[in-house]
């Protein structure tokens, strides 16, 4: 539905930057279905027609909280627990949380697009990096092995290998 690629070699749901991007466009699409985001996000877990039916079982109730009775119990739970992810976020200085610190941040990576197939374990002897560092930085491909296909395909790197790399 969200055209991400999935076979045995490639699994789009796990790239960072596509998954975002098909989470955004459903999520859009769930509000726009429901015109509430607390029933956006329970669609989201459940599936929209899943809240459908608990509309109806309610007698026609359109509030989260109305219809959580009605609802799987991991749906139930999961606007809740979303909220208090968001509310974590906002306060988490006042609560003593500290994030993580990234292993390689933003500006320190960069895509290129090759059209040929590669393993993992030839880039990461070429650049001298290690295979779990290619793996972290391109967690769609399944196999450590970008396959060849129809369209070029994006290859995350340490910006300072991609000279090396090309």
């Amino acid at each position: 539905m969200l055209d991400l690629e999935i076979t045995s070699y490639i699994d789009e749901r796990q790239d960072p930057a596509l998954a975002t991007d098909a989470a955004c466009r459903y999520l859009e699409f769930l509000y726009n279905t429901f015109d509430d985001w607390q029933l956006a996000l329970a669609a989201y877990n459940g599936g929209p027609g899943m809240i459908r039916n608990a509309i109806i079982r309610s007698g026609g109730k359109t509030s989260f909280w109305e219809l959580r009775p009605y609802l799987p119990t991991e749906t139930q739970g999961y606007v809740p627990a979303f909220i208090a992810m968001n509310y974590i976020m906002a306060y988490a200085k006042e609560h003593h949380i500290k994030p993580e610190i990234p292993k390689l941040f933003y500006y320190q990576i960069d895509t290129i697009q090759i059209n040929h197939p590669v393993y993992f374990q030839s880039i990461a002897k070429k650049l001298n990096i290690p295979v779990e560092t290619i793996r972290y930085l391109n967690p769609a491909f399944k196999q450590n092995y970008i396959p060849m296909g129809k369209e070029p395909v994006a290859l995350i790197l340490p910006a300072n290998k991609v000279g090396d790399f090309l």
